[in-house]
């Protein structure tokens, strides 16, 4: 909540109909009355404010800093300048005493989230607002430098690992990661880089974000990443776009294993979720997972497994054969799937069918 990083955006005070609202991106970006950006201009951006006498062919300046880092802390600083006739007021809660104050002329005023900017005398007011945005990113190789760049010009923040709140996932192609299967049980848009282009390039800064199921004039999706080659085939309509969102958002994900219980024994070997995010996808799914380590294994120690408990079994598991088997056996624990399983079920939210085991 007191993050210091989003999209910067003007919000106009309505005079009649809804606010129209400007999302800023790194540059200058200038406030006039001209409907049209004049010709001579070099800003990123135009706002016209017609209609206002007091209003100023170029009345003021807005420039937003790229950010530098990619971390909470690191703020995109804001600034205008009046070049007017009739000056700039701020009002802001923040100010103390609070109250509206005009700006000095010719100069930069660093802006604040929440301020109310006065342009003119009669009335022509604007509200400053940070919009969080929070996107990921999963494998993106080469494309990620340049991914990283363009989430800096708009003020987007880049987590590390998947957050409840996270707007979308930039992929080049949809694998079997956990961060995809975060995406899909967060009903959350999985996009190729491409998008984070297209929201920068955006013609009119009071545009909306594009649509993300937009398509070229050769009917060809623009911003839908490719499916891998790794994922069979009889799972990829599971991922095909649906109306708005790609993939389709199926809220049945979220009830997966609802009701089932998993044994899943930690090993030193890497695979493509680690024990926590195993337990985490399988809970949010609706299931319950018992963790236990190689060491519980060979002494067979005893958990509270009911009969119907499934195991996952991992791709080493092999060498640990006979000491797992003696453990499932004395734990009764009936039924084992393989990981991959496991992520074919939330893909396809059919469990019986992705897990080929009776309940």
């Amino acid at each position: 909540g007191g993050w210091s990083r989003g999209m910067w955006k003007l919000i106009e005070e309505p005079h009649n109909g809804p606010n129209k609202i400007y999302y800023l991106i790194a540059g200058t970006h200038e406030i006039g009355r001209s409907l049209i950006r004049p010709a001579e201009s070099t800003c990123n951006g135009w706002i016209s404010l017609p209609g206002d006498r007091s209003i100023s062919r170029n009345h003021a300046v807005i420039r937003v800093r790229e950010l530098l880092q990619d971390d909470l802390e690191s703020e995109q600083q804001i600034f205008i300048r009046d070049i007017s006739k009739f000056g700039v007021s701020l009002d802001s809660s923040l100010q103390s005493p609070p109250g509206e104050r005009k700006i000095k002329r010719d100069q930069d005023v660093e802006l604040k989230h929440g301020c109310c900017i006065t342009f003119g005398v009669n009335n022509s007011r604007m509200r400053l607002e940070r919009e969080h945005v929070v996107v990921c990113f999963s494998r993106l190789c080469h494309l990620e430098v340049e991914a990283y760049k363009t989430c800096r010009m708009l003020g987007f923040h880049v987590a590390k690992s998947w957050l409840s709140h996270t707007r979308m996932l930039i992929v080049n192609e949809i694998n079997i990661t956990s961060k995809v299967l975060w995406a899909l049980v967060d009903q959350k848009d999985i996009l190729s880089p491409a998008y984070l282009q297209s929201i920068l390039n955006r013609e009119n800064l009071s545009d909306p974000f594009p649509d993300p199921l937009q398509k070229s004039d050769s009917d060809e999706f623009l911003f839908i990443p490719r499916i891998s080659e790794m994922i069979p085939t009889e799972y990829h309509k599971f991922l095909a776009p649906g109306k708005s969102h790609n993939p389709e958002f199926n809220p049945n994900r979220k009830t997966t294993f609802n009701d089932l219980t998993f044994l899943y024994i930690e090993s030193n070997q890497s695979s493509i979720l680690n024990g926590k995010e195993i337990k985490s996808l399988i809970s949010r799914t609706g299931g319950i997972v018992q963790l236990c380590n190689s060491q519980d294994v060979e002494r067979g120690s005893t958990m509270l497994l009911s009969r119907d408990t499934i195991y996952i079994a991992q791709e080493d598991d092999v060498e640990n054969l006979p000491a797992i088997s003696r453990f499932l056996k004395a734990n009764k624990v009936n039924f084992v799937v393989e990981l991959i399983h496991i992520f074919y079920a939330i893909i396809s939210a059919d469990v019986r069918s992705a897990l080929n085991v009776i309940f």
